[in-house]
């Protein structure tokens, strides 16, 4: 009978070890993956973290460069608000398809139209004087409707003229046309005055 069990047992023995040697290699192969998840992820986390410091440099520049234009920080963060007061607002049932699309569109980094609430404050609701039609611009930028909005500040200058305008958009876009941003702006005439939330409407449209 022991005759019979020394090969065995030396099986069982070499059978052991190749099942251990396998196991540490697995081991092995394991941490080496975790290693190299950890490097990616401390990667990603800096990248991150630069284009997040990107962004705000970037957004301190638009906002410096839309005050040299007559752009008040409180209509910039009165219009930023509004829209994020429009995102929390959830899409009617009927307007399901509609709202699922723009988010869709917002996925792919296209902006949302403009918000009905702000709409609310311009002077057809508000009953302030509007600028003369005569000297604004249709504010159709790419098939969106007249930006009649203002703000409810009385000493707030809301509008400036189509060439300032067309400057500031042609400012933050690549190889823009200021004659076609113009057109785009509905301006008719060199003393055209076009509002400021229209300029806003248009670069989030882009």
């Amino acid at each position: 009978m022991t005759r019979h069990l020394g090969p065995n047992a030396a099986r069982i023995r070499d059978n052991q070890r190749r099942s251990r040697a396998r196991r540490k290699d697995y081991i092995r192969e394991l941490e080496e993956r975790v290693q190299s998840y950890e490097k990616l992820g401390v990667t990603a986390t800096q990248e991150v973290q630069a284009a997040g410091r990107k962004v705000a440099q970037e957004n301190k520049w638009l906002r410096e460069l839309l005050g040299l234009h007559g752009i008040s920080d409180l209509q910039v963060n009165h219009y930023v608000a509004s829209r994020k007061n429009e995102n929390a607002v959830p899409a009617p049932p009927e307007l399901g398809r509609e709202g699922g699309h723009r988010k869709s569109m917002a996925t792919l980094s296209t902006k949302q139209h403009a918000h009905q609430h702000v709409l609310m404050s311009s002077p057809a609701f508000s009953g302030e004087e509007p600028v003369p039609q005569d000297r604004i611009g249709s504010g159709q930028a790419n098939g969106l409707p007249l930006n009649q909005y203002t703000m409810a500040e009385q000493h707030v200058e809301t509008s400036m003229s189509c060439e300032a305008a067309a400057n500031i958009i042609a400012g933050m876009q690549i190889d823009s046309d200021r004659s076609l941003i113009r057109e785009r702006l509905g301006c008719s005439s060199a003393d055209c005055q076009v509002r400021h939330l229209t300029i806003f409407e248009m670069l989030d449209f882009e």
